[in-house]
């Protein structure tokens, strides 16, 4: 009655019915649109190519403006989420989502630093 449990999908149903590789998986549905578990599967498999192709070239940088990291990001976040029946998200949600995540750590450390200098000004001067 509570929660569902996850459930196996066939990936050679899936790779076999839609043919992943082919075509572009970075233009599947438009970035304010939720994909197909086929077309996160073709997206994730083509980001990945796409990403290998880079590694030969040199190292990797993950960002939030990369197209293949974000499209690698959203595509296995959205597949997890069929999955495990989760909520998914467009692509569009996904960048914003990790467009949130050094504001909110900078505000971490921040607070952290100031409860440093507060405890730390207190045994300095408060004696």
């Amino acid at each position: 009655m509570g929660t569902k449990r996850p459930f196996v999908k066939n990936f050679q149903k899936i790779t076999v019915k839609f043919k992943v590789g082919a075509g572009d998986g970075h233009a599947t549905g438009k970035i304010m649109e939720l994909r197909s578990l086929k077309e996160n599967v073709s997206a994730w498999h083509l980001a990945v190519n796409d990403i290998k192709e880079r590694r030969k070239k040199g190292h990797l940088v993950w960002d939030k403006d990369d197209n293949d990291a974000m499209m690698f990001v959203s595509a296995a976040a959205n597949i997890r989420a069929s999955i495990f029946h989760i909520e998914q998200k467009t692509h569009w949600k996904v960048k914003e989502m990790a467009g949130n995540i050094i504001p909110g750590l900078f505000a971490f450390i921040l607070k952290i630093f100031a409860l440093f200098w507060y405890i730390s000004f207190f045994f300095v001067f408060l004696r």
